[in-house]
């Protein structure tokens, strides 16, 4: 299943100061399986660049533009909120 990151929207989670163009959020709550990117690297726009499982499903996030990698804000087997930040781009 490819999943492509919602923006957080204004409000929700509370007030946030983080630029939306610059964070892959987790579109469900489930565990990270997979993370296919590090800081420092290059990344095209579809890239699938995280799988987290929630339900019994894979769900591949994927790059919405080409960016580069900032820091990973989770790792394989951390439980996961919707909504959270998993990845920031510079």
């Amino acid at each position: 299943m490819l999943v492509l990151p919602t923006p957080h929207r204004h409000g929700e989670l509370g007030a946030s100061k983080i630029d939306e163009g610059k964070v892959c959020r987790s579109p469900v709550a489930g565990i990270v399986t997979r993370i296919n990117v590090a800081p420092g690297q290059f990344i095209r726009n579809g890239e699938v660049v995280l799988v987290a499982e929630a339900m019994k499903m894979e769900n591949n996030l994927t790059a919405a533009s080409a960016a580069k990698v900032s820091s990973v804000k989770a790792k394989v087997g951390d439980a996961v909120k919707a909504g959270q930040v998993l990845i920031e781009y510079e």
